[in-house]
């Protein structure tokens, strides 16, 4: 399991960091296009330091800066659907489809995060002192 969950944050996490570098080399160079490509670059890197701090590390990267720019990035993809001012189901199926993703995203990171072990709390540097 911690390694299909694994595997699917670092695939979505590639996607995501893909995503926003094809809007920051895009010949568009409206403002709110190259936000969201930082956005969508930093939501990956990000996700992918989270998992990969979880994995190995003893403190891992608190979840907050994730959960942070995810809600950063849904707000401007609903801010750039909205922009045209009708809504129509193209929009709509792109909404759903980028909340899907985020959330599977969150659910994997917070899964993994649960599944780490615990350290052994019974061994402490005052045993190891005593036993010699």
């Amino acid at each position: 399991m911690k390694i299909f969950l694994t595997l699917w944050v670092t695939i979505n996490s590639i996607a995501f960091i893909f995503y926003g570098s094809v809007l920051l080399v895009s010949k568009e160079p409206i403002i709110i296009v190259l936000l969201f490509g930082v956005i969508s670059v930093g939501y990956g890197v990000l996700a992918f330091i989270r998992a990969i701090s979880i994995l190995v590390s003893v403190n891992p990267i608190k979840p907050v800066f994730v959960n942070v720019l995810g809600l950063i990035y849904f707000g401007l993809f609903v801010f750039g659907a909205l922009d045209g001012g009708s809504f129509s189901g193209h929009e709509i199926l792109g909404l759903v489809i980028a909340a899907s993703f985020l959330a599977a995203n969150w659910f994997a990171l917070n899964k993994l995060a649960r599944m780490r072990m615990p350290p052994n709390k019974s061994l402490s540097a005052d045993t190891l002192t005593r036993a010699r």
